[in-house]
């Protein structure tokens, strides 16, 4: 391909071909631009730098972490142990009622309560509406 001195002709002007060069290379070179790794980025068709958080999104995340936390802290010892196990540990009720002696109801019946408690004190904090 001529560079852009060879296209220049002695009158200053263009030459036919090194328009039709200069047209082509205009509408190929922004793709090329684009497509191209750029410094600090991910290069193209490897992962998608766009599926990070922003820091914004990340700040709010670990102020939510920090409220859930909160109010597992204001339930009572018996009512954390239940939430941990259930969902940490990730136990059937079953082998809930066998650790902890309770029966498998009454299981139930504390883990909805515990989840109510801490879905009302995340609705006071304005997490959850």
């Amino acid at each position: 391909m001529p560079s852009l001195r060879q296209c220049a002709s002695r009158d200053g002007g263009f030459t036919a071909r090194c328009t039709i060069w200069r047209s082509t290379t205009g509408a190929i070179r922004p793709k090329l631009i684009r497509s191209s790794p750029r410094p600090g980025r991910r290069p193209a068709g490897r992962g998608n730098y766009r599926s990070q958080p922003l820091p914004d999104q990340q700040i709010a995340r670990l102020e939510s972490i920090g409220l859930v936390r909160l109010s597992l802290a204001a339930l009572d010892g018996r009512s954390r142990e239940l939430i941990r196990l259930k969902f940490n540990e990730d136990l059937s009720y079953a082998q809930i009622s066998e650790r902890t002696g309770l029966k498998t109801g009454h299981i139930g019946y504390l883990l909805h309560h515990a989840l109510r408690a801490i879905a009302a004190e995340l609705a006071k904090t304005g997490v959850v509406p």
